[in-house]
């Protein structure tokens, strides 16, 4: 994220961590809407919100399988609140 903040040099406020940052979720969501209008999706199949999850998922963190399979059980749990925060957003 650093390298692509410093190349793209449009964000105003580096000094944020990227996961907190407002202005970084506005400009990766609307390059996300920009080319899923680009390939066709409906306004329904558009991603909404965005949140960034810092931790890779690994199988040392218990969140991917030895074959690298999600393990959506564990990512449910461990990131409860943070789904909850989202789906409240999209209500808003």
């Amino acid at each position: 994220m650093k390298k692509w903040i410093s190349e793209n040099g449009n964000i105003t406020d580096i000094t944020t961590p990227f996961e907190s940052s407002t202005e970084l979720k506005q400009i990766v969501l609307n390059d996300m809407i920009r080319e899923g209008k680009k390939s066709g999706l409906m306004s329904y199949e558009q991603v909404k919100i965005i949140e960034f999850i810092k931790e890779s998922f690994s199988v040392e963190n218990g969140l991917l399988t030895p074959t690298f399979k999600v393990r959506r059980y564990a990512i449910e749990k461990k990131y409860k609140e943070l789904f909850q925060k989202i789906y409240k957003n999209a209500k808003d």
